[in-house]
């Protein structure tokens, strides 16, 4: 199955199932604390090169005898790479559940069960959309926040065959 292409733009989409889902420009109170953990997930989050980084300042802490921060460090990374290794969402798609909701979809509340069953859903649309649109909803919350999405997101699609160039 070929993957979904929404426009980067679009404020909503349909998935594979037939699903909508409409992209909200805010969540209410109810969802507001999850808003704060996610977003300090994905501050917290690495990628492929801020796990590189975070492994050589652990390296020279450790030659500068700092023995408690290098601990700190090397436990956070164990943490990040067991996210990844036991299966559990990315905080960016977990963010994308608070705003991203189906038109029937109780918006004053959230389950992590029901946001697993969401981005299962979602498994046909193409990522670089869903980045996107959390790098546009946390410009709106948190204008001074240098969070550095994948460069996909930042790209405007040509075409369906995702070609694109950069903005």
């Amino acid at each position: 199955m070929d993957l979904i292409l929404p426009d980067l733009n679009a404020n909503s989409f349909k998935t594979a199932s037939g699903k909508e889902y409409i992209i909200y420009p805010t969540v209410g109170t109810g969802r507001f604390p999850m808003l704060e953990i996610c977003m300090i997930e994905i501050q917290h989050g690495l990628s492929v090169s801020g796990f590189k980084s975070e492994i050589l300042e652990a390296y020279e802490l450790q030659n500068k005898s700092k023995f408690a921060d290098v601990s700190v460090k090397l436990h956070n990374l164990q943490n990040g790479v067991s996210r990844i290794l036991s299966g559990q969402m990315h905080p960016i798609f977990k963010l994308c559940t608070l705003f991203v909701c189906s038109p029937s979809e109780n918006r004053e509340t959230w389950s992590e069960a029901e946001a697993q069953e969401k981005v299962a859903d979602w498994s046909s649309v193409d990522d670089a959309f869903f980045l996107n649109c959390a790098r546009l909803f946390v410009r709106r919350y948190f204008k001074d926040l240098g969070i550095d999405f994948l460069s996909t997101s930042t790209q405007i699609r040509s075409g369906p065959e995702g070609e694109g160039s950069a903005k």
